[in-house]
């Protein structure tokens, strides 16, 4: 029995350590000298639903210490100091706020990191998030790992990576307009830049809640559940933004829930990024009482001086707007509730909405940018060749956000997007739409692909008894190509090569195999063509067997002393000799066509007996023929 308690009381002891409570942390560093660095953690956890045992088990946390190739240097675990309550909501007129409870704990400790090539990366990791964190998947079996890195000194000099002015807010109220400063101060004055970004996760979080040791990196991030995504976290309209001067955050959540939201600083010195603080967070959307809510909407991006603005303020008896033209000599403020404002011009301008009940009044600040001159340029039409990949679109996107429509879609990589690669299958024109707020400019491109389809390859052939003799040409009826170069190939390997349109001549052996291969262009663009020539045999074929006799007395019929069934004018490739009975050459034929009982001079020969020799390459034959005459 005293061990079943036991072994139930580790149980539960294990569950509590695991339970979720993760709210969220950043990591932040100090340069000393001397190699030294202040090491400030803060973790947020939750401390009205979370374990006490869970809390409890995080007085150290531990931190990993790696180098440019992810392997582990150090890790220390530093003990927390008091605790701290969060308690920012930054609204008005309030009637009520939901109980929520979070805790930040810091931990502090000073290490010595002397500069190494590639620097540091610094990394706390603890499982696990909340379980009712709606935006992203398996919260509740999903860690954290809150990191950020220390360059190489030699390339930017020593550093300290910013801090953020201000503790996040405890909650958020739902539908009700939030802006928050989000701003961070960096103690070497180098240029900051604000981003939201996908926070991290670490493998094994479910089984190993406090890593030891600590995982190395590269670090794998949260998985976003649909429709959330890094661009919008709490699927709101408009989403979640920050300003990446300023660094103020602003929302206005339209449902209840938590949501996981990560935030970072970077900083630049010289036009590089040399450090930054990420901080992950859980913002709890709440549903609370309001007297009074100040609210409007209106395009942050406009091309008309002229914005007709939209109130969404509840509970107010009375509207004071100030629209932030300091060009104006006259008012620039309006008590209607959902009034107009013509500007001067592009620029920038600050608004403010005031709503006042008898009791309270709340304020809601914004500002809207109008355009200078806007306009796409998709860049010029092109010429192409087919099967050409290529991207298109305008260069530079410009200063503002902005979205892109590209249509039709056929042959794009992407619609969406400001240069999609495009491998047209023939010409065509696309149209591309790009937004920007409320304004919407739209281009083409026209794409003509080359027309390869006049070309016409052609080839003759003349072959004689010891060559062949190939005329090649390119029928180009338009007189559209140029530079044509031509290989020839054959059999045993000759290789020739000829920088001409229509080259006239080449010689091969009988029987070999001829390839041809060519390249030629137009308008740019390199055609090639192949081929494969067979030049004829070298063929005799004998009657077999041969005659012995023939009778050249004009009666039409065995007028010749014919020696091969081979068709008269098809090529012979044999030389007929005809000798007297005495051994002299009388007749000799090149193209051993026949005899016709004639020696070389014309002269009709006399009845009697002959001697015949056929020559070929590689074949010899002799025999005795007789020539009779007419009576």
């Amino acid at each position: 029995m005293r061990k079943l308690l036991f072994l139930l009381c580790t149980l539960l002891s294990f569950s509590s350590v695991r339970a979720t409570h993760i709210v969220g942390g950043e990591l932040n560093y100090q340069y000393l000298g001397n190699d030294l660095y202040r090491l400030e953690l803060h973790v947020y956890f939750d401390c009205l639903t979370g374990s006490p045992a869970a809390i409890l088990a995080d007085s150290l946390s531990r931190i990993g210490i790696f180098d440019q190739n992810d392997a582990m240097i150090t890790q220390i675990d530093i003990s927390y100091g008091n605790p701290s309550y969060l308690g920012g909501v930054n609204y008005q007129c309030l009637a009520n706020f939901p109980n929520l409870c979070v805790m930040k704990r810091t931990y502090i400790d000073t290490v010595s990191l002397p500069n190494i090539a590639g620097g540091y990366t610094l990394a706390f990791q603890r499982c696990c998030r909340n379980n009712s964190i709606i935006n992203i998947n398996a919260p509740g079996s999903e860690g954290a790992t809150f990191w950020t890195t220390i360059r190489d000194t030699t390339i930017q000099g020593t550093n300290s990576n910013p801090v953020f002015n201000n503790l996040p807010p405890i909650g958020l109220c739902v539908n009700a307009p939030f802006i928050w400063d989000h701003s961070a101060t960096d103690i070497d004055g180098d240029s900051l830049v604000y981003e939201l970004f996908q926070p991290y996760s670490y493998a094994g979080a479910s089984g190993n809640v406090q890593p030891n040791p600590v995982v190395n990196p590269p670090f794998t991030n949260v998985t976003w559940i649909g429709p959330y995504t890094t661009a919008n976290m709490m699927n709101t309209t408009p989403a979640l933004a920050i300003n990446p001067q300023t660094g103020s955050l602003s929302v206005t959540p339209n449902a209840l829930g938590q949501y996981v939201v990560g935030i970072i600083v970077k900083e630049y010195r010289n036009g590089f990024q040399i450090g930054e603080t990420r901080r992950d967070y859980q913002f709890n959307v709440v549903q609370c009482d309001f007297t009074v809510v100040s609210a409007f909407t209106a395009p942050v991006y406009n091309c008309s001086n002229t914005i007709n603005f939209q109130n969404n303020s509840s509970g107010a008896d009375y509207y004071l707007w100030e629209f932030g033209d300091t060009t104006t000599a006259g008012p620039d403020t309006s008590s209607d509730a959902a009034p107009s404002y013509t500007y001067p011009g592009p620029g920038e301008y600050f608004i403010t909405l005031i709503a006042v009940d008898s009791n309270c009044s709340d304020t809601f600040e914004t500002s809207i940018i109008i355009l200078p001159d806007f306009f796409l340029n998709a860049e010029l039409d092109t010429v192409v060749c087919p099967g050409a990949s290529f991207s298109i679109g305008e260069p530079n996107a410009g200063p503002y956000p902005c979205t892109y429509s590209w249509s039709p879609p056929p042959w794009l990589s992407a619609t969406n997007v400001q240069n999609p690669i495009t491998t047209p299958g023939n010409d065509i024109v696309y149209i591309v739409d790009k937004t920007v707020g409320n304004c919407t400019e739209s281009d083409t491109v026209t794409i003509t692909v080359v027309d390869l389809s006049p070309t016409i390859f052609d080839y003759t052939m003349s072959p004689t008894c010891e060559n062949v003799l190939a005329n090649v040409q390119v029928v180009d009826s338009l007189s559209q190509f140029s530079n044509f170069l031509w290989t020839f190939s054959d059999d045993p390997i000759n290789i020739d090569t000829i920088l001409n349109q229509n080259p006239t001549s080449y010689v091969t052996n009988l029987g070999d195999t001829l390839n041809i291969y060519i390249e030629y262009y137009q308008s740019g663009c390199m055609l090639t063509y192949n081929t494969v020539l067979y030049s004829p045999q070298n063929t005799i074929n004998f009657i077999d067997p041969l005659p012995n006799v023939f009778t050249p007395n004009a009666d039409g019929q065995n007028e010749c002393f014919e020696v091969s069934l081979l068709p008269a004018g098809e090529l012979r490739c044999f030389k007929l000799y005809i000798y007297n009975r005495w051994g002299v050459e009388i007749y000799q034929d090149p193209d051993g066509v026949c005899w016709n009982g004639k020696d070389m001079n014309g002269a009709s020969m006399v009845e009697g007996v002959y001697y015949y020799v056929i020559e070929s390459e590689g074949f010899n034959r002799g025999g005795f023929l007789h020539l009779f005459l007419p009576n």
